[in-house]
């Protein structure tokens, strides 16, 4: 029920044939939720012994890719076409932290509508931001101090975050096994397909000054293409199986007519033994 379950997709899916939504706990990391057991499930239900292709956007890709290096890889080459992504956060959280800085955000204990977000939320401040996606890229500016990925919960702790300087690194991606499968260049057992917004300003963290002063990089909008090119560590053939598309926003890639079509090329080739490229032809 996509009305109900996944609100955000029903312009995608009026668009297509045959496509079922997999809500998840979007507050919880991969793992921490029943992600991985209810996709099988919905696989076999709905596979009735075809393999089926896997579609996701945003967060969802995360979760779609910690599945496809957890399962038992005999299952997922017999169940699973192929991997498609939308706009992917493959790497963990992108904006978690600039959230927390935009407007009508604040850290006064006074106030009684402190941080409006859950200082328990895992899914997101836990993963961290990945020094693998980011680099040494400055992110924020507080006075003459700098901070980067790797700096994140010195950032928080320094301007009074304290619940959700704890939280950060509860689950940090650089130390798990199934993602340092992919930061080595391990490809996934099954074909996958990358495609995603790029040549849109996008915010990537604050000088934080009165007012906020935004560093923006390169991006859909949403997410920035250091977030979105993270698969080119460990795709097969990044010039085959990844397409940026220049001015499409992080939502309206779900409904924007490339995107789809590659898609829909993508599904069509793998149901027929051969996935196409998405590289622009």
């Amino acid at each position: 029920d996509f009305q109900a379950e996944c609100p955000r997709y029903v312009a995608l899916a009026d668009a297509l044939a045959n496509v079922f939504c997999l809500p998840y706990d979007y507050r919880m990391p991969p793992g921490a939720n029943s992600f991985t057991e209810d996709l099988q499930d919905l696989v076999q239900r709905i596979g009735d012994g075809s393999q089926v292709a896997l579609a996701c956007h945003s967060q969802g890709c995360l979760m779609a890719y910690h599945a496809m290096r957890t399962i038992d890889p005999v299952w997922v080459t017999d169940n699973i076409a192929v991997l498609f992504g939308f706009a992917g956060q493959f790497s963990g959280c992108s904006d978690c932290l600039r959230w927390a800085f935009q407007q009508g955000w604040n850290w006064d204990a006074a106030d009684e509508s402190v941080s409006p977000i859950d200082p328990t939320w895992a899914g997101e401040l836990a993963l961290d931001l990945q020094t693998s996606v980011y680099g040494d890229a400055v992110l924020y500016t507080q006075g003459t101090r700098s901070y980067r990925a790797e700096d994140a919960r010195a950032l928080l702790d320094d301007v009074g975050a304290l619940a959700m300087s704890r939280a950060t690194g509860v689950y940090s991606l650089n130390t798990q096994e199934w993602f340092i499968e992919g930061e080595q260049g391990v490809p996934l057992v099954i074909p996958s397909r990358f495609v995603y917004g790029v040549d849109i300003p996008t915010t990537v963290g604050y000088r934080l000054e009165d007012p906020l002063v935004a560093i923006t990089a390169d991006g859909d909008g949403g997410d920035s293409s250091w977030m979105n090119e993270a698969p080119a560590a460990w795709t097969l053939e990044p010039g085959c199986d990844m397409r940026s598309l220049p001015g499409v926003g992080h939502m309206d890639i779900l409904t924007n007519d490339d995107a789809v079509a590659l898609l829909t090329e993508t599904v069509q080739g793998a149901s027929a033994g051969d996935v196409p490229c998405v590289s622009a032809r």
